[in-house]
């Protein structure tokens, strides 16, 4: 599992909501069915934002498929994370938490390090 892009979708004083795309990879040999998908977005050490996929995805087998989640964060730890950001000129991300595959409860974490460009949807 990968972080493509991140995006605001909106900000209020009480509530930020961010759209996140994913790619979830399946290396087995059959297909397989996300049911459920809830994880923490962590950003340069700090909790940003919690997610939790809304409807299955399927996997083909040895493939792959994107998954657009809205994302619930506070305008705080959105600008704490912006400022580890810049101080590391990238953005240093850990998704961590539980999928539900094929009816199995399997616990994840995954790491990934990205420019704001590639981040943004901007070249890399």
């Amino acid at each position: 599992m990968t972080l493509d892009a991140l995006r605001v979708a909106y900000i209020t004083p009480d509530e930020t909501r961010l759209m996140l795309t994913l790619t979830l990879d399946n290396p087995n040999d059959r297909a397989v069915m996300v049911d459920a998908l809830d994880f923490t977005l962590t950003v340069g050490g700090a909790a940003v934002a919690s997610a939790v996929l809304t409807r299955p995805l399927a996997l083909p087998a040895h493939g792959e498929a994107q998954a657009e989640i809205a994302a619930q964060a506070t305008f705080a730890s959105l600008g704490a994370a912006l400022d580890a950001a810049v101080r590391e000129r990238a953005v240093s991300y850990e998704l961590a938490g539980r999928a539900i595959v094929d009816g199995r409860t399997l616990p994840f974490s995954r790491r990934g390090r990205k420019s704001f460009a590639e981040l943004m949807g901007g070249p890399r």
